[in-house]
């Protein structure tokens, strides 16, 4: 089973470039859909896709490039920790991450 990432709503924010304000009104008009947990706001990746999907094409190619771009600062991060964590996490990881930035440039 796949391991979920969730992202709180300020993950949210910065990720989608968004004020506060208009996520929640978002969340209100049933826009973009998440769990509240411990009463908080979380979202998984495939909920923000969708919402992303559902708007502009503009914000799904700021969204494309933010992700790409976060990807691709991730990977260098793994690269430096190898030789510090267990180098299979570390491959398993950059493999992962390789594979997300393949599905956003093609």
């Amino acid at each position: 089973m796949q391991e979920l990432k969730y992202y709180t709503t300020d993950d949210v924010l910065e990720l989608l470039k968004l004020n506060r304000r208009t996520l929640y009104n978002h969340i209100r008009a049933g826009k973009i859909t998440g769990h509240k947990v411990a009463g908080k706001w979380m979202f998984t990746e495939q909920q923000i896709r969708d919402y992303v999907e559902s708007g502009s094409p503009e914000s799904k190619e700021q969204f494309r490039d933010t992700l790409l771009r976060d990807t691709e600062q991730a990977i260098k991060d793994m690269e430096t920790y190898r030789g510090r964590l267990d180098d299979k996490f570390i491959d398993k990881e950059i493999e992962r991450l390789n594979e997300i930035k393949r599905q956003l440039t093609e």
